[in-house]
């Protein structure tokens, strides 16, 4: 089962559990005010129910297991920590080429209209760092609300740096590893992010990666990266400065080999999706057999 397709009712979950048919949860993270504008205690509640009656869970990060005890509650079953993980022969970094910038800045993702800063704060990060004196660029692809848009091309045209900012569409999987391997730094400014695949691909390609020091991004990048202040709040994200970001990409790009050499090495060793297979086939034999 996925935390957020919740589509097993308590009473189908009972019946699993009465003709010993196991099941398990993968968890990802929660509903709260940070983050989601609609109804997110009822839509906790119907989470919770799968979360309660599973045999195993297992959480994608630490931080979306303190958030589920937290919003879901307590729970007597046992479960562990399992981190997303991608394909590290596809998502890996390209032949090694003399470095000539100026330095590409790449985002990801799908950035609604209520994660606005998300793009627009990039977009000023950047801004800060060419003021700094660093020759970079913001490459951003996904899917993006046209309010999310438009606030980026105004902050780009403030600052005067239109032709340092690329606004690209959404891209799919396949397109993935050769735009991650186009790019230096990867940037990330989403508050409380639970376990993001995007870090994880981008480090796999070689990308040292700024991140705000909240959710459970920390967990994943380690020391392979630069973190922006920040602090766990579930009532309204945390945003970086742009004075912040700006230092932060600045550091990036200052140790951008040590880090790149430390990120590649920590996602093939951590986020191997061969290992996170592995984990499922044994999970999934004990359960059978403990169950039988």
């Amino acid at each position: 089962m996925l935390s957020a397709a919740s589509y097993l009712s308590k009473a189908s979950l009972e019946r699993l559990r009465s003709r010993h048919i196991p099941s398990v949860l993968n968890q990802n993270g929660v509903y709260y005010r940070a983050w989601y504008e609609g109804d997110w205690q009822a839509r906790n509640q119907t989470m919770a129910t799968a979360h309660r009656h599973a045999d195993h869970v297992l959480y994608q990060s630490e931080f979306c297991q303190r958030a589920s005890a937290r919003f879901l509650g307590e729970r007597l079953g046992t479960s562990e920590i399992l981190y997303n993980a991608v394909d590290t022969a596809a998502f890996a970094p390209g032949p090694a080429q003399p470095f000539s910038g100026p330095l590409l800045v790449l985002v990801t993702g799908k950035i609604d209209a209520h994660q606005i800063y998300r793009l627009e704060q990039a977009v000023e990060g950047i801004a800060t760092a060419r003021r700094q004196g660093l020759e970079c660029g913001l490459v951003a692809a996904g899917i993006f609300a046209p309010e999310a848009i438009v606030a980026a091309i105004k902050a780009a045209e403030r600052n005067a740096i239109e032709h340092a900012v690329m606004l690209m569409g959404p891209f799919s999987q396949a397109q993935a590893p050769e735009l991650y391997r186009q790019a230096h730094i990867y940037l990330t400014l989403t508050h409380q992010d639970a376990c993001p695949s995007a870090v994880i691909e981008a480090m796999a390609s070689g990308l040292s990666v700024v991140y705000p020091a909240s959710g459970g991004t920390p967990e994943l990048v380690g020391e392979a990266g630069i973190a922006l202040p920040s602090c766990e709040d579930w009532e309204k994200p945390q945003v970086p400065s742009a004075d912040a970001i700006g230092e932060a990409i600045g550091q990036a790009a200052a140790r951008r080999d040590v880090l790149s050499a430390m990120a590649r090495e920590r996602a093939v060793r951590l986020f191997s999706i061969k290992d996170w297979l592995a984990r499922h086939a044994a999970l999934f034999r004990e359960l059978l057999v403990s169950h039988d």
